[in-house]
């Protein structure tokens, strides 16, 4: 059983206080009970001297007649022996002489106790006698437990009383004791405004009043604290920017929510088959083992449609004091936008300097290549007569590369020569059937089925119209090329982009032949081409055209599975109709 503080103070005074009489108890009986013991013997001493005085007063007289004195004086309790033999007895006690001889020592007088009696004794030389006189022990002893129940009572109503000033000396103890426990279990339910008033003028008067200064100063402490927790909290919660906590032992301890929800996005997605949480545990182990902070990038690719993820990992270690390792961290961020935007800077780059190049190159070859055409043509005619067989093939093979060289050099004019956007409201489904419209021909020579998914035929394009209709030719003749297969699709989906404020975006998706993840950051690049017969310059005049019109695009593709390309383009503008 538990004790409160009042049991815990009242039994050890109880205790204490019951010990502490009950030795003086024992005290006192035992030296009560000697001081009778000794007051007999006093008094049985003084007999035995009496009877010495009267037995020398009469020393005329023979042993026989003193005997007879002694009987005529009618002494009570005395037994005389003489040679081991009593010749004088007038007390009922059975002595054992034996214990008695035991104690003997010539002169003296001697006290022995026995179990009902109390017996002196005194050697006589003249009639070599031995005088004892005896007293009922249990008759003295009677008297006096007779008067000592009256002490045990008196002590019995004394501790009672005693114990009734030690309850309430605990209780006045304990009360103001109590009563701060029961303050800290308020404090504890969080009520740090509630104030304790002990009306007591001592020490623990004092602890009240320090009490309240305590609890006044952990209220404002656990303010600013939760202030100041909140306030880390919200960061946590609102920064733009993954953070996971380790301990010493590389255990994971917190998430914010960024880096929940990162998780979450990227659970299909791969860095070399290694998940999002391998490499955060790679980077980790990486700065547990060099004993220092590490910031690397990393490419994730997403293993159904091949969509690239790009997040940047800082991990740091928390240092405790005499650089003790209390835990890491593993902060990260999505970097995607940032490394397209940089991509899409540096393909531009590579764009105005192809440009740049291409058209100073177009124009140095075009004037002697129209020379050599014309030259050959002349000679053709003039030859004409003599031109027989493989000769006349090949003047039409020369004039045929010429032409194919020409188509080039015009291809890297219009790629080299910007032409101002004159943006109009352009409906998307109009311009898109035209297109297919146009390459209807091809559809059916290589037996494509073609699907448009439109949510609503009026979505607009601010965009030039002509140029528009170049990239949708583009991109769809690209889709025709890459399907090499029978059963081949191609649809075309055009949508309102809920989180793009007035924007919109049309979807190509083909099922052809689709580009590896190492060819697809080049498909931009001029002269890039994975066709035997391609210049490159499709896909870089269509890129080229797409910003130039205030539009994204982007190109997602499976190798054997086909490829994805996403427009952007706001719906706004003057309508061309």
């Amino acid at each position: 059983m538990k004790l409160n503080i009042e049991n815990k103070i009242l039994i050890p005074f109880v205790l204490l206080f019951f010990i502490s009489l009950s030795v003086l108890l024992l005290i006192s009986f035992r030296n009560d009970y000697n001081f009778i013991i000794n007051n007999s013997f006093r008094y049985m001493d003084n007999k035995l001297n009496e009877f010495e005085i009267s037995f020398n007063e009469n020393d005329l007289l023979n042993e026989e007649e003193m005997i007879n004195d002694i009987k005529n004086v009618k002494l009570t309790n005395f037994i005389i022996v003489k040679d081991g033999d009593v010749i004088f007895n007038n007390t009922s006690f059975d002595i054992n002489l034996n214990e008695v001889n035991a104690e003997k020592e010539n002169g003296k007088i001697k006290h022995f106790i026995g179990e009902n009696y109390l017996l002196s004794f005194m050697e006589y030389d003249f009639f070599s006698w031995t005088v004892l006189i005896l007293e009922d022990k249990n008759e003295l002893l009677s008297f006096f437990y007779e008067s000592y129940k009256y002490n045990i009572l008196a002590s019995i109503i004394f501790l009672t009383f005693s114990l009734q000033i030690t309850i309430f000396i605990s209780a006045n103890i304990t009360k103001p004791i109590k009563k701060l426990v029961g303050f800290c279990e308020v404090i504890s339910d969080g009520q740090y405004s509630e104030k304790i008033d002990l009306k007591r003028n001592d020490e623990i008067g004092q602890l009240g009043i320090a009490f309240n200064q305590m609890v006044g100063k952990l209220d404002t402490s656990i303010n600013e604290l939760v202030n100041m927790k909140n306030y880390n909290e919200d960061i946590l919660k609102y920064i733009d920017k993954g953070i996971i906590t380790f301990n010493s032992d590389k255990s994971i301890i917190s998430k914010n929510p960024f880096a929940i929800q990162t998780i979450i996005e990227t659970k299909n997605y791969l860095n070399n088959r290694n998940s999002f949480m391998d490499i955060v545990n790679k980077s980790i182990e990486l700065t547990y083992k060099e004993k220092k902070s590490n910031d690397n990038l990393f490419e994730f690719t997403k293993k159904v449609d091949g969509d690239i993820k790009y997040y940047d990992f800082y991990t740091s270690i928390m240092w405790g004091e005499n650089r003790n390792i209390n835990g890491y961290i593993c902060s990260f961020n999505n970097v995607t936008e940032r490394k397209k935007l940089e991509s899409r800077i540096q393909r531009l780059d590579r764009l105005a300097t192809a440009g740049t190049l291409a058209s100073g190159v177009a124009h140095e070859i075009r004037n002697p290549l129209t020379g050599m055409r014309t030259s050959i043509q002349v000679l053709k005619r003039r030859l004409k007569e003599n031109l027989t067989g493989n000769n006349e093939i090949m003047f039409e093979r020369l004039i045929k590369e010429i032409d194919r060289i020409n188509k080039l050099i015009s291809d890297l004019l219009n790629y080299s020569k910007r032409v101002d956007s004159k943006l109009q409201k352009v409906k998307v489904f109009q311009s898109v059937s035209d297109t297919l419209a146009l390459l209807d021909g091809e559809l059916k020579r290589k037996n494509i089925k073609t699907l448009i998914d439109c949510e609503d035929s009026e979505i607009t394009f601010l965009i030039d119209p002509s140029q528009f209709n170049q990239i949708l030719l583009n991109l769809i003749k690209n889709s025709v090329d890459a399907i090499e297969h029978e059963n081949g699709e191609i649809s075309v989906k055009m949508n309102y982009i809920d989180n793009l404020k007035n924007g919109a975006e049309l979807i190509i998706n083909d099922n052809g032949s689709g580009i590896s993840n190492e060819l697809i950051k080049k498909v931009f690049d001029p002269f890039f081409t994975t066709k035997s017969s391609g210049t490159g310059l499709g896909l870089s005049v269509v890129h080229e055209l797409v910003y130039q019109n205030g539009g994204e695009i982007n190109i997602q593709s499976i190798v054997g599975k086909g490829t994805t390309v996403s427009l952007y383009f706001k719906t706004g503008g003057i309508s061309n109709e």
